[in-house]
């Protein structure tokens, strides 16, 4: 896996955690057979119980899979939200600081 995708994966990771999501690890032979089937490294809805749930599998970083509920969910597209956000401002900040404008201020 590329770093660049490597950090994408432990950011993604790091506010799924932040929201509350649950890290079931893939301990056994059949959790991690199973864990391969899912989608990787994409939050995908799920329903169990006749309830929506959300997972987030990770085969190869930390071999787990993270599943949050419809709250959850919702705190971590908050949380995604507000790191595009920060990211963006300080992509801002970086590209004008050095800029003196027009008139050399």
């Amino acid at each position: 896996m590329p770093l660049s995708a490597r950090i994408r994966t432990a950011e993604t990771e790091q506010i799924l955690s932040a929201a509350g999501f649950q890290v079931e690890p893939a301990d056994t032979p059949e959790k991690l057979a199973h864990l391969q089937t899912l989608t990787p490294r994409k939050v995908v809805r799920d329903t169990r119980d006749g309830q929506p749930q959300y997972v987030y599998a990770d085969p190869e970083r930390c071999k787990c899979l993270y599943m949050g509920d419809e709250k959850r969910y919702q705190r971590y597209q908050e949380l995604n939200l507000r790191k595009q956000i920060a990211d963006e401002q300080l992509s801002a900040a970086q590209y004008w600081g050095g800029w003196p404008g027009p008139w050399g201020w």
